[in-house]
């Protein structure tokens, strides 16, 4: 189960959304003067394998949700536990409403940046000189398809 989904009643009585849709707020004040009603609620730095993702700690316990899980949540989208967050452009500091989206893993693995050692030019594709053939493989819902042809 998400976090977001399992603390979703703790959540929606501690943070509001701004105006602007993006900037998320807390309703009260903290505990020994720690942060003030209607502050900023500014995110720690989680790493995710090279991406950085902002984390929010839940109040009154030990966990921590994601910052984009916590403004969609604020905006009213579920999250079912099977699907994950995917941000469009790939940056995932924008939590704007056109860059964010509830997907499966599947699709959210075919929005990935090229890699930098791509020789092709398109997403998904390897190109192989072998034994005189060029090998074109292309991976299509799970399945690999390949076309040989002579240089």
């Amino acid at each position: 189960m998400l976090a977001v989904n399992k603390h979703r009643d703790v959540l929606l009585a501690s943070f509001y959304l701004d105006v602007d849709g993006v900037t998320v707020r807390r309703k009260q004040d903290g505990y020994y003067g720690r942060y003030k009603k209607h502050d900023e609620v500014i995110g720690f730095k989680q790493s995710n394998r090279g991406n950085v993702y902002r984390g929010v700690h839940v109040p009154k316990t030990r966990a921590t949700v994601q910052i984009s899980h916590l403004i969609l949540l604020l905006r009213g989208v579920d999250i079912p536990d099977d699907a994950v967050v995917d941000h469009l452009n790939g940056d995932t500091s924008d939590n704007s409403v056109e860059n964010v989206r509830v997907t499966t893993q599947d699709v959210n693995c075919r929005n990935r940046k090229m890699r930098y050692d791509n020789k092709v030019g398109y997403s998904g594709i390897s190109y192989r000189v072998r034994e005189g053939l060029d090998v074109i493989r292309k991976t299509v819902s799970g399945v690999r398809k390949s076309r040989s042809a002579r240089t």
